[in-house]
């Protein structure tokens, strides 16, 4: 027999089922739909003030062939992110994404601001009638998408199989059916490009050890030459100042000291190319790497060719000030509140500035604007760069600039005291030889005069009797004349 329970104890239970019942379905769905329900990013706010909001994204149709109407509104999607200002890029964080949740759940990334990272397959340059878009094929070990963009690194080459490691921030569009494939396309205004491996003269030694630390060397492509710091160039110039937080002085120097046997060797091959000014330079580079040291000469006069070279000087700091750049708004997206300018002279820059950006000092480094402190620094060649000398003339001066982490002291010889050590024992060492050599010299003269005094000092020896005998005879023998006198014969 079953009880029948109170009615009271019916409604409680009712009313647990029934929360139950409300409750659990919400939240499976509230999980569903995590992506439709985030916080949408500043760039899709943006986006949508301009009317590309969810409605007409809902016009690309998933898993159909882009038809020319969708293409054509993926072009004006391209341009318009080419026009946002990167403030607004500063203020979004992109989703990072698979190609696979693409695939998975295209409708929750519709519109979305996301970042993807595999490899460039191929580039198609943009058609006459198509505006200034490239198509650029790309793939993972999920898949394969293609991205739509206004601008592609200067300096790759999707043919090659080495360096095509990229990254995408751009806008999730649909899913593209090309043949047996379903492709995700994505809208951006540029792509990242991380070489790893030397590929001149497309990718310098120093282009890739940036792409190793995990910076965008196509940044490098807004650099103007022989020009002040300019707005395009500053992002380039921040990130990398920012990259070296993660990477030692001492790494920097070891990793361009490595380079110096394929860099000595490069630039022999150069002394037989090109016209007679890059001979010239040439010449210059490879007399000094006969010393494992490197060259200013290419960064005065051949700078594009420089760009992101890493490269050690030995040389002396004679100004060193801090630059406060906290109001900057690329220096404040890459975390960076301030810096250090170095005017650096060596041996071969012609008392000319080599001028050096670096994160921080050594520990008891002077500032000021008349300080002599002997370094050995590390850093990447940014540009030949502008400025205006800080003296009372106030000239225009042209220098390259590199950025670094920090510099290393070094103490001159005559300065350490190890060395006055070693020259006063040296000094010593010499001149208890020198006594030691007049000593013998002295000693075997002495001993050769006491040898000879001794033997004129002698007695003369004794006769005994039959000498005595002998010699009594010959005085008893008479005398004959001499042949040879001539006195005698005439006699």
């Amino acid at each position: 027999m079953i009880a029948v329970l109170p009615k009271r104890v019916h409604g409680l239970v009712g009313l647990v089922a029934w929360l139950v019942a409300s409750i659990v379905p919400a939240l499976a769905l509230a999980q569903e739909t995590t992506h439709n329900t985030a916080e949408p990013t500043r760039l899709e706010r943006s986006l949508a003030l301009d009317y590309w909001d969810e409605s007409r994204f809902a016009k690309f149709a998933h898993r159909l062939p882009l038809s020319i109407d969708e293409e054509q509104e993926l072009h004006r999607l391209v341009a318009r992110l080419g026009t946002f200002d990167r403030r607004v890029f500063y203020a979004s964080t992109p989703k990072p994404t698979t190609l696979a949740e693409l695939l998975d759940d295209p409708d929750s990334f519709r519109g979305a601001f996301i970042r993807w990272e595999g490899e460039i397959v191929s580039d198609t340059p943009p058609a006459t009638d198509a505006g200034n878009v490239h198509q650029c094929r790309a793939k993972a070990s999920d898949g394969e998408c293609v991205i739509y963009s206004s601008s592609v690194p200067a300096k790759w080459d999707p043919a090659s199989p080495a360096n095509r490691k990229i990254a995408v921030e751009g806008i999730f569009v649909k899913i593209d059916e090309q043949g047996d494939k379903l492709v995700p396309l994505i809208a951006a205004a540029n792509l990242e490009w991380f070489p790893t491996e030397w590929n001149p003269p497309q990718v310098n030694y120093g282009m890739s050890v940036l792409g190793v630390m995990g910076v965008d060397v196509s940044l490098l492509d807004n650099v103007q030459h022989r020009q002040p710091l300019t707005s395009r160039e500053t992002i380039a110039f921040y990130r990398l100042l920012a990259s070296m937080k993660e990477t030692p002085a001492s790494q920097l120097i070891n990793w361009a000291d490595r380079q110096m046997p394929r860099h000595r060797q490069t630039w022999t091959e150069k002394t037989k190319e090109g016209d007679k000014a890059h001979r010239a330079v040439a010449q210059q580079v490879v007399s000094l790497a006969r010393y494992n040291s490197y060259a200013v000469a290419p960064f005065f006069n051949l700078p594009a060719e420089q760009e992101g070279e890493l490269v050690t000087f030995d040389g002396v700091v004679r100004r060193a000030l801090r630059v406060e750049v906290a109001s900057d708004v690329d220096a404040d997206a890459c975390g960076i509140d301030h810096y250090y300018e170095l005017a650096l002279f060596t041996s071969d820059s012609a008392n000319n500035p080599v001028m050096f950006s670096v994160l921080e000092l050594p520990d008891g480094f002077p500032e000021g604007e008349d300080i002599r402190e002997s370094v050995r620094v590390a850093g990447f060649f940014f540009k030949n760069w502008r400025y205006t000398s800080r003296h009372a003339d106030g000239q225009l001066r042209l220098a390259p600039l590199f950025v670094g982490r920090s510099p290393l002291q070094v103490t001159p010889a005559s300065e350490n005291p190890i060395w006055g050590w070693v020259a006063g024992l040296g000094f010593i060492g010499i001149v208890l030889l020198l006594w030691i050599f007049v000593w013998l010299r002295t000693r075997a003269d002495n001993r050769f005069e006491a040898q000879t005094l001794s033997r004129m000092r002698e007695p003369p020896e004794l006769f005994d009797a039959e000498d005595a005998e002998l010699l009594a005879g010959l005085a008893d023998e008479p005398k004959t004349p001499s042949s040879d006198n001539p006195t005698n014969q005439s006699q």
